[in-house]
């Protein structure tokens, strides 16, 4: 996957400074709506309109489907294992 540079801020959970994230594939960009991880935290955040960073709430979470939410749980899982190891 693409990385991508994304507007320098503070984790809303942690406080950790993230700068970037990756694509879905190599050629999308995130837009508001996407979701991404904390390195610092783990914590789940999504991109508001103005691509700032927000915790997800379980209102946004009730909306994904299933499939959807499954895969945010693997990815989740794996990068708390990869930040264990």
């Amino acid at each position: 996957m693409k990385t991508y540079q994304t507007p320098k801020q503070a984790c809303p959970v942690c406080s950790h400074v993230l700068d970037r994230t990756m694509g879905r594939d190599d050629s999308t960009q995130p837009v508001p709506g996407d979701i991404t991880f904390c390195i610092g935290c783990t914590a789940i955040l999504v991109f508001d309109q103005q691509m700032k960073l927000a915790p997800i709430t379980p209102e946004f979470i009730a909306g994904l489907s299933p499939e959807l939410k499954a895969t945010i749980e693997t990815r989740h899982r794996v990068l708390i294992s990869a930040l264990r190891n």
